[in-house]
C-alpha cells in the first residue's frame, strides 16, 4: 500500500514561521568578550568585588560599569552593578540595571527582590501597579520564548506530518487528539510571539533625580509634568536627542535623552 502525498505542499507553509522563531532563538546566544583596560575580566570583577564589599559603592559601581563596556555582561554583573547603585542611593541606575539582570536570568529570587526593593524605594511610598501579562511574559527570556515557539512549530508541524502519512486505521487514533492538542500548541504560539512583542517595545529608566517632560522635543517647550529618579517609562519615538515616552499612568511628552537609561533589548 503506498501513502499518500498530495497534501505535502500545504504542510511546508509551516516552515517559514518555524525558520523565523528558530532565527530569533539562535540570534540571542551571542556574547562578546574583552578586557578591562588590560585586565582579564575575572581579575577585574574579583577588585571590583573588593570594592563593594568594602562598602566603596560608588567606586565598585564603576569599577563594574568598565567591565560592562568590555563586552563581558552576564546576569551577575548586572545584579551586582544594579545592587552597588542601590547602595550608593541611586535609584534609577539601580532600576536600570537590575532589570538587565532580570532580562539574563528573569527567575532568580536574589534578582527579583532587590529590584522591588529598588522600586519600592523609588515609588517614594506609593503603591507599585501590578501588571500581569508583564509578570508573565518577564518570566522568560526573550530567547527562551523564540524556542518555545519554535517547539510549538515543530511539534504541530510533526503532528499534521504524522497525520497525512498514516494509514487511514490509524488516523481515526489520533484524530480525536488533534483539536486539543492543536489548541494547546497554538496558545502556547500566541503568547510567546506576545512575550517576544512585549519584551521588544522599547523601555527606558529615568536616571536623573528630577526631568522635566515637555509638550514637545525642544528646550523652549513648555512642562507638561516632572518624573523623579527611578520612574519606567516606555518609549515611542526618538527625535534629536529627545525621546517622546509614556509612563506608567499614561502621561505622554517629550525628555532629554541624557537623562533617562535605554533597556537594551532582552537576549
Amino acid at each position: 500500500m503506498r501513502h499518500r502525498f498530495q497534501n505535502l505542499p500545504n504542510l511546508f507553509r509551516l516552515l517559514l514561521p518555524y525558520t523565523f522563531c528558530l532565527g530569533l532563538f539562535l540570534i540571542g546566544t551571542s556574547k562578546a568578550h574583552g578586557k578591562t583596560n588590560g585586565i582579564e575580566p575575572t581579575q577585574a570583577f574579583n577588585q571590583a568585588n573588593v570594592l563593594f564589599e568594602t562598602g566603596k559603592y560608588p567606586e565598585a559601581a564603576a569599577a563594574y560599569e568598565a567591565i560592562a563596556r568590555a563586552g563581558k555582561v552576564s546576569a551577575n554583573l548586572y545584579f551586582n552593578l544594579g545592587t552597588a547603585h542601590l547602595k550608593a542611593g541611586e535609584l534609577g541606575r539601580a532600576i536600570f540595571y537590575l532589570r538587565q539582570a532580570e532580562q539574563i536570568a528573569p527567575r532568580d529570587t536574589d534578582t527579583r527582590a532587590n529590584l522591588q526593593f529598588a522600586r519600592e524605594k523609588a515609588a517614594s511610598g506609593r503603591p507599585l501597579k501590578t501588571n500581569l501579562w508583564r509578570d508573565l511574559t518577564d518570566w522568560l527570556t526573550l530567547g527562551e520564548w523564540a524556542a518555545l515557539a519554535t517547539i510549538s512549530l515543530s511539534l504541530w508541524f510533526s503532528l499534521q506530518a504524522m497525520y497525512q502519512l498514516l494509514y487511514p486505521a490509524w488516523r481515526e487514533l489520533m484524530r480525536p487528539w488533534l483539536m486539543p492538542t492543536g489548541v494547546t500548541l497554538a496558545l502556547l504560539l500566541v503568547l510567546s510571539t506576545g512575550a517576544s512583542f512585549q519584551q521588544a517595545r522599547p523601555e527606558a529608566v529615568v536616571i536623573s533625580k528630577e526631568a522635566a517632560i515637555h509638550y514637545g522635543p525642544l528646550e523652549e517647550s513648555q512642562n507638561a509634568y516632572t518624573l523623579t529618579d527611578g520612574t519606567e517609562v516606555r518609549v515611542l519615538d526618538v527625535q534629536n536627542g529627545w525621546l517622546r515616552v509614556i509612563d506608567g499612568d499614561g502621561r505622554e511628552g517629550w525628555v532629554l535623552a541624557k537623562q533617562i537609561a535605554l533597556l537594551r533589548a532582552n537576549p
